[in-house]
């Protein structure tokens, strides 16, 4: 597997309270060798963890796509789509998890999934 550089400390740049979760999250798939050079990263949320999300995925140089419910709110989207990641919108809030996992599946990518890996990230 191609090595990938990921910074040692992330100056919090997308003024998300959930930034240092996000960055937990992608050294634990990093060092367990679930992402690499060209794995499309997803994350079902549309919360302040998403933007934090895509700001790693665009670090990284990692296609990022954030399931979300398709009333989330314009800001939370353009935000998302500012740090580069896609939006992939669901109608009923409570599939965005399943939906994400299927989108990982189908893209041969990694689903970040925080209730799983969150305290193991972050320990």
């Amino acid at each position: 597997m191609t090595r990938m550089h990921f910074p040692t400390e992330a100056p919090i740049r997308t003024g998300s309270l959930k930034h240092r979760l996000a960055r937990s999250l992608f050294l634990n798939a990093l060092c367990n060798e679930w992402i690499g050079p060209d794995t499309t990263v997803i994350w079902a949320s549309s919360g302040s963890t998403a933007v934090s999300e895509a700001y790693f995925a665009r670090m990284l140089g990692l296609p990022f796509i954030a399931v979300v419910p398709a009333t989330t709110a314009q800001p939370k989207i353009d935000a998302i789509r500012f740090y580069g990641g896609q939006i992939h919108t669901v109608e009923d809030p409570r599939q965005v998890y399943d939906e994400a996992r299927r989108l990982a599946r189908e893209t041969s990518g990694h689903y970040l999934d925080q209730f799983t890996y969150a305290e193991r990230a972050t320990d």
